[in-house]
């Protein structure tokens, strides 16, 4: 019987320890699945926040673009509208909210012409009252005429010759002779200055883009590479490596060798959506642009001044025909501007313009990690030791890039598909926006921006500026009109009212309720500062400066169509800024150049501290200084409340992916976020802004996807992971 037991106690004994193995190997093949999990969790997280601060960057562009289109649909425009009998300062349709009008197009001249034109030559302008009192003229307004208007506003007097009168006659002649000099002199500098100011809006549009499409490029690049960086520069497979280690037990760590990691980056999965002119580039190809400006093109002669128009690119014409553009481009860089555009095939022309960058919907960004361990137990030390093997996959999601050119994405462009734009006429008639119904309406996001280089009127060879050229937005999806409607120039001109209510005769350094085409000037400025809207270092505390410098932050606020195509995050300088700050060669960027922020901020200068510009102050500007509450519910598309910005994907419940309605657009009272508390949308326990993560498995990677839109197809992405041994 001892004998016995002893036998049976020894098949007991393995029984027992084979189940403790295996327990404890169970439970480090658990650990490590969880780790390898956490590890795939950590670099789609550090995907993600580039994703965002892509996201921000191009909404940023998208402001730009904007800003550009403000300035000149708005101001100006200015001196095109109102009674030619009256040329008053305050811009018409300005005394009371009252006079918004309803939602349809707005002429800008006789019937029949619809093309803004910009127009300094009015009393609006400081610039050109200085002249026009120079000259004599004080109540002169050259920009309320027809196309092709001539005038002979000043004729040598008809008085009988006797000899009594002859020094009288004598006086009265060399009279109406300066007067005439003056005339002609006053509308030939008019044009000069009209140019000078379409040059110089463009001009800041170019450098502000090229900053932030550099920024761009840089993430892009680390977005795509087999071994990925995160915004920091750093490895993000030495993060994955160290989050799995810190997460093993005992016996996993003994034996997790860091050379075994491997990392996949989806979107480095063969040479589509890595490759490109640039790194990235069929991830996130640029959608470049050319847009076309009108100035008014006046020519003084004798005793007439005839009034027609010129795109921004005839500048010569003005010299030829007697204007100083000289004076006003003494270095010559704005006619280098305005010229044309770079070669768009040079990756590094930062400066052509630009609507941003558009997300390749069959090229998914994803990562997958795999690791593996051999930890030894207790009850088997001999003999080679089990081999754990984990694998996980994680993806971004929920955020918005930015909107597609066109509507739909067929699977292998390296674009969005072209639109064929439609032939416009330069001349005194002209369509400036495209029929309803057209493709060009049906296929385009937004109908109303300038077209893409390469589809249709503009190509790659050369540039042709005509009518569909001029920068316009839409402020809302469907928007068919933009700037162009009688509601936003009404409201625009409504609060530039109250802006130059009082316009004193003296034209001194004191504020006289005048625009100053001084204020736009400042490129050097702008390239320290980072800041692009209105500054004038002598006035900057001049009441119409700080006052039309609000105005501008209102104009480019989010509206509807930019919360339902962009992902704005309302604390990016909390969030992207600093750290851009102290990673410039990370960008692209200089030791001695300062970031760009939101518009509104400024590195340096009285009362324009970054920290204390953001779109949640622009928000504010719209809907409390900009706007008087009676005018502000004619603006629906403005967007209310820097809450209404949280549009992406919230977490709902641990086992639930449904979007969570409840979240969408709100914050509740106590739950933003504290300032020391990085969080896309700076709400703890509301809606979110931009990019989420959550674990995947391989096999939603695989198969047909719908994702190009409406008539595109289904087909596999273009980077589904490697089938191979080693992962």
């Amino acid at each position: 019987m001892s004998v016995f037991l002893a036998l049976i106690f020894q098949v007991l004994f393995v029984f027992f320890a084979m189940v403790i193995n295996i327990g404890l190997l169970v439970h480090d093949k658990i650990n490590l699945q969880n780790a390898v999990d956490l590890g795939a969790y950590y670099a789609a997280q550090k995907q993600a926040e580039i994703l965002n601060e892509i996201a921000h960057l191009n909404y940023q562009i998208r402001q730009d673009y904007k800003l550009l289109a403000w300035r000149y649909w708005v101001l100006g425009t200015m001196g095109r509208s109102g009674n030619p009998a009256q040329p008053a300062i305050v811009p018409p349709q300005a005394s009371a909210p009252a006079t918004i009008l309803p939602d349809s197009p707005r002429l800008y001249g006789p019937v029949g012409e619809e093309v803004p034109i910009a127009c300094l030559a009015n009393l609006r302008w400081w610039e050109f009252a200085f002249i026009a009192s120079q000259a004599g003229l004080p109540n002169e307004n050259y920009c309320w005429q027809p196309n092709n208007w001539q005038s002979g506003s000043i004729q040598n007097p008809s008085v009988p010759f006797t000899p009594a009168t002859a020094g009288v006659n004598a006086a009265a002649s060399q009279s109406a002779q300066m007067s005439q000099t003056a005339f002609t002199a006053s509308c030939q500098e008019a044009s000069p200055l009209s140019w000078a100011y379409v040059a110089t809006i463009l001009t800041h549009y170019k450098i502000s883009i090229g900053h932030r499409k550099r920024a761009i490029k840089a993430l892009r690049e680390n977005l795509v590479r087999e071994n990925p960086v995160d915004r920091e520069g750093n490895s993000i497979r030495d993060g994955v490596i160290a989050t799995i280690r810190k997460n093993l037990t005992e016996s996993n760590r003994e034996s997790f060798d860091p050379a075994s990691v491997q990392l996949m980056n989806g979107l480095a999965v063969g040479s589509e959506c890595g490759g490109g002119a640039m790194p990235g580039e069929n991830t996130l190809p640029e959608i470049l642009t050319s847009p076309g400006l009108y100035f008014a093109f006046l020519r003084g002669a004798g005793t007439s001044c005839s009034f027609s128009y010129a795109f921004q690119t005839q500048h010569q014409e003005i010299s030829a025909a007697g204007g100083n553009v000289a004076r006003w481009d003494p270095d010559g860089r704005l006619r280098g501007m305005v010229s044309g555009e770079p070669d768009p095939t040079n990756p590094y022309a930062h400066e052509h313009s630009s609507l941003g960058f558009e997300k390749n919907p069959w090229c998914m960004a994803y990562v997958g990690v795999k690791a593996q361990t051999q930890p030894r137990k207790p009850f088997a030390p001999f003999g080679r030791a089990t081999t754990l093997v984990a694998r996980a996959f994680a993806q971004p999601f929920g955020g918005r890039i930015g909107p597609w050119y066109s509507k739909r994405w067929t699977r292998g462009n390296m674009k969005s598909d072209p639109v064929a734009q439609p032939v416009a006429t330069v001349g005194a008639v002209v369509q400036l926006n495209p029929v309803e119904g057209s493709i060009q309406t049906e296929m385009r996001t937004d109908p109303l921006t300038s077209p893409r280089v390469g589809d249709g009127s503009n190509t790659s060879s050369g540039y042709v500026y005509s009518s569909y050229s001029i920068p316009n937005y839409s402020r809302f999806p469907g928007d068919r009109l933009g700037l162009r409607s009688q509601r936003a120039q009404s409201l625009a001109r409504h609060v530039l009212g109250q802006i130059m209510m009082t316009v004193p005769a003296s034209l001194g350094n004191t504020a006289d309720g005048r625009i100053r085409l001084n204020w736009f000037y400042g490129f050097g400025d702008q390239l320290v500062t980072g800041d692009p809207l209105v500054y004038d270092v002598v006035q900057q505390n001049n009441p119409t400066l700080m006052r039309y410098r609000r105005l501008e932050l209102a104009a480019v606020a989010p509206d509807l169509f930019d919360i339902t195509y962009y992902s704005v995050d309302p604390e990016a300088y909390r969030n992207y800024m600093i750290h851009t700050e102290n990673n410039k060669a990370r960008y692209g960027l200089i030791a001695n150049e300062n970031v760009y922020g939101d518009l509104g901020s400024r590195a340096v200068g009285a009362g324009y501290a970054r920290t204390d510009n953001n779109v949640t102050a622009q928000i504010q500007a719209a809907n409390a200084d900009g706007i008087e509450p009676n005018a502000r519910g004619a603006a629906f598309w403005i967007v209310q409340n820097w809450t209404h910005l949280l549009t992406a994907w919230a977490p709902h419940r641990i086992t639930s992916f449904i979007f969570p309605i409840e979240r969408f657009g709100r914050c509740p009272t106590g739950a933003e976020a504290y300032n020391s508390v990085m969080i896309p949308g700076k709400c703890v326990a509301g809606g979110r802004v931009g990019y989420s993560v959550r674990l995947i498995s391989r096999d939603h990677l695989n198969g047909n996807w719908d994702l190009g839109g409406e008539g595109a197809g289904a087909g596999p992405l273009l980077n589904p992971p490697r089938l191979n041994s080693d992962f």
